[in-house]
């Protein structure tokens, strides 16, 4: 997700709403954007801010586009993270989003890591590397998720 964002940083009128510190770090030095920051309390491990603060000021907004990173994508168990807390806040994210897009490198397709954020039915895309494992990439396919290589 951070390389989404630094993909976006040159564009102008865009509203960028962020749960991540290092993205926010990134981006408000940025005059040509608007950077929301959700609040909430850091996670040292993925440098995040999460929990009911993060949770409640997303409450209040209606986002066209959200780009989520997860640690785990497979068939029956969706779209998965290592921390419950992490995996709540996500949720929120992607129940506020008008479209969704899941990006994860190669390592995590075909992986389900412990707590459940959603099922992959909500997705409208994920995106990954070409070193994914071709029959997970068709069973996520299959799932009805389009699965775009880069």
């Amino acid at each position: 997700t951070t390389e989404v964002a630094r993909a976006l940083a040159d564009r102008e009128r865009l509203t960028v709403v962020t749960n991540s510190l290092s993205i926010a770090s990134e981006l408000a030095v940025r005059p040509n954007l608007r950077l929301v920051v959700t609040g909430g309390v850091a996670r040292t491990e993925s440098y995040e801010l999460v929990g009911p603060l993060a949770e409640s000021a997303l409450s209040n907004l209606n986002l066209d586009l959200v780009v989520v990173g997860v640690d785990g994508i497979a068939v029956g168990a969706g779209f998965t993270t290592h921390h419950e807390v992490e995996a709540h806040t996500n949720r929120a994210l992607i129940e506020r989003a008008r479209r969704v897009i899941v990006a994860a490198d190669s390592s995590k397709i075909g992986e389900v890591a412990f707590a459940r954020i959603c099922g992959l039915e909500v997705a409208d895309e994920v995106v990954t590397d070409i070193a994914a494992d071709r029959g997970e990439v068709e069973a996520i396919r299959a799932a009805g998720v389009t699965v775009t290589l880069v």
